[in-house]
Parts: C-alpha cells; sequence; structure tokens
C-alpha cells in the first residue's frame, strides 16, 4: 500500500490518498507523480525509487528526508546492544542512545512549532531547531566507524543518516516541509472520513 498526504504544516484537513499496488515498483511513483505534472517536495524515507522519481523529474521534484526513519535504526540498535552490566550512566554515553537522545532533542525543539505560522516557524527553527540538527551531526561525523565496540545495527544507523544528511537537513530551508514523514501514519486514523471515501 502506497500512501501519499499533503504536508501536516499546510493547514486544515489533509489530502490523504492510498494506492494499491502488486509492487513496490518506481512506476508507481512516475504514474502518480510524474505523469500528473506533480512540482514540488516529497518527505520520505530513503527508499531508492524516491531518489530515482527525484532524478527523473528534471528538477521539479524534490526529496526531503524523514528523522522517523533515521531515529527508528538508533533504536534497534540499542535494543541488540547487550546492556548487561552498564549502568544507567554507561548508557547513557552509548553512540546509540547519545544519538537516539540528540534525535529526541531535535523533535523537542520542533513539535510546537507546528502549530506556528510559516514565518514564525522558520525564525523559530533557524534559532532552535538547527542548532541541535547541527549538534547531531557532528555527533555522528565524530564517531570512529572503525571502532571495534560498533555493531552492524549502530553502524547501519549512522550510516544510513549520514547519506541522508542532506534531504533530512531541507525542513529547515522551508516552513511547509515537515521533519519526517509520520504524518501519513495518523492522518487517515484522525479523520475517518478520509478513509471512507478512500477505502
Amino acid at each position: 500500500m502506497w500512501v501519499h498526504t499533503t504536508s501536516e504544516l499546510f493547514g486544515g484537513n489533509p489530502i490523504v490518498v492510498f494506492n494499491y499496488e502488486l509492487t513496490r515498483s518506481t512506476d508507481h511513483l512516475r504514474d502518480f507523480y510524474l505523469k500528473n505534472g506533480y512540482h514540488g517536495m516529497i518527505t520520505s524515507d530513503a527508499y531508492v525509487s524516491y531518489g530515482l522519481l527525484e532524478e527523473e523529474s528534471d528538477g521539479d521534484i524534490t526529496g526531503t528526508g524523514c528523522f522517523m526513519h533515521s531515529r527508528r535504526r538508533f533504536v534497534v540498535a540499542i535494543l541488540v546492544r547487550n546492556l548487561k552490566g552498564l549502568s544507567p550512566e554507561a548508557v547513557k554515553h552509548l553512540p546509540e542512545y547519545r544519538s537516539q537522545s540528540l534525535i529526541d532533542a531535535i523533535y523537542d525543539a520542533e513539535t510546537p512549532l507546528k502549530r506556528l505560522p510559516g514565518q514564525e516557524r522558520m525564525e523559530r527553527r533557524n534559532t532552535e531547531v538547527r542548532p541541535k540538527v547541527d549538534a547531531f551531526f557532528e555527533y555522528l561525523h565524530s564517531l570512529d566507524m572503525d571502532d571495534p565496540s560498533y555493531s552492524d545495527r549502530l553502524r547501519d544507523a549512522v550510516s544510513y543518516s549520514l547519506h541522508q544528511e542532506t534531504r533530512l537537513r531541507m525542513f529547515l530551508k522551508d516552513a511547509s516541509i515537515p521533519m519526517d514523514n509520520g504524518h501519513c501514519l495518523s492522518s487517515g486514523l484522525e479523520n475517518p472520513q478520509v478513509l471512507e471515501k478512500t477505502a
């Protein structure tokens, strides 16, 4: 199932479209966006089809990243880490935990701004959110990925975020871009009429 929705930051009731397809082929995105002449942003995970769509759009579509997908990888890295014998303080210093905490700080700063008008949101993003995004990526860049104590899950989480850095920072450039695409997971549930009309 492919789910497409307008940005939660545009205000008003969201437009939500559920498309059931047999595959995860890029052809669905081509049909949905390119053939209909879409111009704008798409917030998504790093699934390769979105990158292909952006390339094929000749600049009409810009991909933006999803911090929810980035955070999830660090959570998994913590879950598979053996914490036996570590004090709570020692756990807080693990790169898995520290990375997740830095993302949580970004959410803590950004979430209250959703209710603000666009210009004010951007001003507050620049002063309150951007430094936290910078801190997150500075921390990731400082990690020694040759450290033998790092799990494959941690390496995957760090690699994902670093490869997505440009896209994950895009929300700092435009007030209408959310920092994740989690809105699509709940938009239909918050508005039952949307589900009735698209089912």
